[in-house]
């Protein structure tokens, strides 16, 4: 967020991030947030390397096309993860 787009906030909004600015600047945020860019992100960048867009619109169906997404993800994960133990 930029400094001037926290001027536009209310006084609730603003102190809720404020907080989370004080938050990201331990170490244990940083810790955790390194650990999310090994776990986390690397699923959106597979599903968006294997040419899945989403082409639905509205927050059930995306809901549901994520959902769809992820386990085709997973079963792939499962099947390579087999075919490995099996050589």
């Amino acid at each position: 967020m930029v400094r001037a787009d926290l001027d536009t906030l209310d006084d609730a909004d603003r102190e809720i991030y404020k907080s989370f600015l004080q938050r990201s600047r331990t170490k244990a945020y940083q810790k955790v947030l390194s650990r999310r860019k090994v776990i986390v992100e690397p699923v959106f960048g597979n599903i968006k390397n294997k040419g899945m867009r989403i082409y639905v619109r509205g927050k059930t169906k995306v809901r549901c096309w994520w959902k769809m997404a992820t386990t085709a993800h997973n079963i792939e994960k499962i099947i390579k993860q087999m075919q490995y133990q099996q050589i």
